[in-house]
């Protein structure tokens, strides 16, 4: 089944934004959106930003998170 349009802007869209020599790049990141007191997970594309799987495929801007624990081990 071939991708719809909105599927492949989104996979330029993190072409674009991703940045492999990043040290967040690929990497399970965790932050706070307070005074919501949830953790919220998405992986690494670069220093600034990251792609959220928990609200439809997105990719966004997030300098304050910090590489998840499990990421490190």
């Amino acid at each position: 089944m071939p991708l719809s349009l909105n599927q492949n802007k989104t996979i330029e869209k993190i072409d674009r934004l991703a940045n492999p020599l990043s040290k967040r790049y690929g990497q399970l990141l965790n932050w706070q959106n307070l005074p919501d007191p949830f953790w919220h997970y998405g992986i690494g594309l670069s220093d600034t930003h990251i792609f959220d799987t928990g609200r439809g495929l997105r990719q966004f801007k997030k300098n304050e998170a910090k590489l998840s624990l499990a990421s490190t081990t």
